[in-house]
């Protein structure tokens, strides 16, 4: 890969994520939300996969290591560890 092919990547990337940012006042507490979301051409499978497996979120997300089944405790590298509670996949994502 040419820098010149890098350069191009890397503004396809920057172009295809939708950035937001959210200002809420409530009188007592200020807060700001920033917002990042990027759309994938994929399925339901392929995308259960990449948010339950180790090496599929750790090319996305950050890398984990420990036991990610029900029950099982892991550990988000630089991160909080946790113990996976819940896990159910549907059909759809709503």
């Amino acid at each position: 890969m040419t820098d010149q092919d890098l350069t191009t990547t890397a503004n396809g990337q920057l172009d295809a994520v939708t950035r937001s940012l959210t200002t809420t006042d409530n009188g007592r507490t200020f807060s700001i939300v920033a917002g990042l979301s990027q759309s994938y051409d994929t399925d339901i499978d392929d995308l259960w996969q990449a948010c339950t497996t180790a090496d599929r979120l750790a090319r996305w997300f950050a890398p984990v290591t420990g036991d990610l089944e029900l029950g099982g405790t892991y550990q988000i590298e630089g991160n909080a560890g946790h113990r996976a509670r819940r896990r159910r996949r549907s059909g759809s994502l709503d």
